[in-house]
């Protein structure tokens, strides 16, 4: 196989994607030097003309010929890898942090664009890159369609958008409307017979699909409500943030370490996950905790910090009051 013949072998592999000129260059050295080095292999010592002319220097030639190609197969082969190595692989949009109940879902899990999350019985909570907390009620059907886009089908999702995600571009879209946040904690609920979006921290502006309505604002303890067979129209009424409505989204809350974390900081995290004022009675909010509250909700994690620190825990007209015993 001489120069010429080597090149013709590589010429279909010329236009590979994403090989690096060196990379082919190289490649093409090693199956010059694997060729000579089997042509070396190969020559025959010395030895009359007649014997070189007959069987065993043809059955030579075939096995040098098969070493190459051989060696062109190889290559082609390693070649293909080097094209493929460098495809992105899909964009992760999420992950689950944590599944209350049984499902197809398990902690750790990623989601991409495209991915279908059908709850079922369960209650599935996600974290998205940006710091987006997002969970979703049992029997509630969802689509991320991009990583700022997530379509609700059916169910509801309740989306926290932290202290610092206040200006992400993020949508929940439904067949009656679109809901973006504004720095906000909030419900989305879609059903048979309509759209409903709740408050409970900042405020959501609400586009409605069609009826020609004009996108409507709403603050925390706000409802909006698009009726079905009235798409065109806005209802908007009070909820309460620590009405029951909320309850479904404590069984599982966003994650927390709070190992070395202080009582205060601990609460600042209770607050935003139950919307329940708090008020410390004769106690440092400085106090040092120690320990783990995985697996517990906000009011199970609150009760066993106050057994570890000596601390009562009462509800007084609505408020939760923390004293030392």
């Amino acid at each position: 196989m001489n120069e010429e013949e080597i090149i013709k072998a590589l010429r279909p592999l010329k236009d590979a994607p994403r090989v690096p000129s060196d990379r082919r260059e190289a490649a093409y050295a090693r199956v010059q030097e694997a060729w000579q080095a089997g042509l070396a292999e190969a020559r025959p010592t010395p030895e009359p003309v007649a014997d070189r002319q007959g069987p065993t220097g043809t059955v030579r030639r075939r096995g040098l010929f098969a070493v190459a190609a051989s060696v062109v197969m190889g290559l082609a082969v390693g070649l293909g890898l080097w094209s493929t190595r460098g495809t992105a692989p899909a964009s992760i949009v999420a992950r689950v942090t944590a599944v209350q109940g049984v499902s197809a879902l398990k902690v750790g899990d990623a989601l991409t664009a495209d991915s279908r999350i059908v709850t079922g019985e369960a209650t599935v909570a996600l974290a998205l890159p940006s710091g987006l907390s997002v969970r979703l009620a049992p029997a509630s059907e969802s689509v991320f369609e991009s990583a700022e886009r997530l379509r609700l089908d059916r169910g509801r999702v309740y989306v926290d958008s932290g202290s610092g995600a206040a200006g992400d571009p993020w949508v929940v879209e439904t067949g009656l409307g679109e809901v973006r946040h504004l720095g906000t904690q909030y419900l989305v609920t879609i059903g048979t017979d309509g759209l409903a979006v709740a408050v409970r921290e900042g405020r959501i502006a609400l586009q409605p699909a069609r009826g020609g309505t004009a996108q409507t604002t709403a603050i925390a303890g706000e409802r909006l409500r698009v009726a079905a067979d009235a798409p065109g129209q806005i209802l908007r009424t009070a909820l309460s943030p620590t009405d029951a409505q909320w309850d479904w989204i404590e069984s599982v809350p966003t994650s927390l370490e709070v190992e070395g974390l202080t009582l205060g900081e601990f609460l600042v995290w209770y607050r935003r996950e139950t919307a329940q004022a708090v008020t410390l009675d004769g106690v440092d909010a400085a106090t040092r905790l120690h320990g783990s509250i995985a697996g517990l909700t906000p009011d199970e994690a609150l009760e066993a910090i106050a057994a570890a620190t000596d601390l009562d825990v009462r509800r007084v007209e609505g408020q939760t009051v923390v004293r030392a015993r």
